[in-house]
């Protein structure tokens, strides 16, 4: 009997990634992190430090469909460490929980200057308030308590981050691009709440920089979210900023990497897709790293700004722009050294 690693996965509250450059399946669970080599001889590292040897189990997994599927018998082995696994045979139930250790065997390696820095920015603050629902919902207090759990996943997950703002104040958008840049940082995150005229418009919308919208609605998407920057610099400053630094966008990898990251958002929040577009955002304009805008959902949307308000929303929000960065994270790491970035970002396990 197999079992598909990303069900088990899934069960235990975590995720499962394939990075097809050298097959190494990475399952990540909560307190726990387990890789899998696929190709040649099978091993799996537990924390990247303990070594399972796999090599007794004939046949121990097999791909079918893009999925991979471990025999039971591995399940069980890596039970002891990683899981507390239930599996009925008749029924094909699972019942996977995560075995989180009062303190790992070894201590996670401290984080080096060596790992990926990420830049997240909750939108607006202070003064802006940025868009409002219908129950008195406001973006900025939405954006902030995402953007502070999703700065705790990702530090979880090995990345050091920096935050542009962490309480109830306005960095002007300049400001937290020249934060990212003066860091040096890897990736940059925008997280923003939409609002549209029609107010049954919902889903998630990844932007990318780009001096011509790709549709009307991402321009006035655009000139909505610069409005305060707008009217504190004037529209001749503006202008000239985006005609200059657009055109080095188109040399950055945020085009490229927008795709693998918004796909796995939406895999893993099970939000409406809503695609990823390019508009004229002041605050991508002049970053020097991959940089994305995250529209989380519709505060126009009665039933959307009910969860985007809900505390356990904004943390299945987080969890999942974490597993979006983790699904672009060996491109990122390849940019930041000396290799090429040619090969293809991990996929996401169905």
């Amino acid at each position: 009997m197999y079992l598909a690693t990303a069900d088990v996965a899934r069960c235990a509250g975590g995720e499962a990634y394939l990075n097809a450059r050298d097959g190494m399946v990475d399952i990540r669970l909560p307190g726990q992190r387990l890789n899998l080599w696929t190709w040649g001889t099978p091993v799996a590292i537990r924390d990247a430090s303990r070594i399972v040897d796999l090599s007794d189990t004939p046949r121990p997994w097999f791909w079918r469909d893009g999925r991979l599927l471990m025999a039971v018998p591995v399940w069980e082995k890596l039970a002891g460490t990683v899981l507390a696994l239930r599996v009925d045979p008749v029924g094909m139930d699972i019942a996977a929980t995560p075995r989180i250790p009062a303190r790992f065997d070894t201590p996670p390696a401290a984080l080096t200057e060596a790992a990926l820095l990420v830049v997240v920015d909750p939108g607006h603050g202070g003064e802006d308030s940025g868009a409002h629902g219908p129950a008195g919902q406001i973006e900025k207090d939405i954006t902030l308590r995402v953007g502070l759990r999703l700065a705790a996943l990702l530090r979880e997950r090995g990345y050091r981050v920096e935050l542009t703002r962490d309480d109830d104040t306005y960095p002007t958008l300049s400001e937290r691009v020249q934060l990212a840049n003066r860091s040096n940082a890897d990736l940059f995150l925008s997280l923003h709440c939409n609002s549209a005229p029609r107010k049954s418009a919902r889903g998630i919308e990844t932007y990318v920089l780009s001096r011509k919208a790709s549709d009307p609605r991402a321009l006035a998407l655009a000139k909505f979210e610069n409005t305060f920057e707008h009217d504190r610099i004037g529209s001749g400053n503006l202008e000239a900023l985006l005609e200059d630094l657009a055109r080095q966008a188109q040399e950055n990898a945020s085009i490229r990497l927008a795709t693998p990251f918004h796909n796995t958002l939406i895999r893993a929040i099970g939000a409406e897709n809503r695609g990823v577009r390019r508009a004229p955002f002041f605050v991508l304009a002049g970053t020097t790293m991959p940089a994305f805008l995250v529209e989380l959902g519709f505060l126009s949307n009665a039933e959307e700004a009910t969860l985007l308000a809900d505390p356990e929303w904004q943390t299945r929000l987080a969890r999942s722009v974490a597993a979006s960065v983790d699904a672009i994270r060996p491109w990122l790491q390849r940019r930041s050294g000396a290799g090429t970035a040619s090969a293809a970002p991990p996929t996401f396990l169905q």
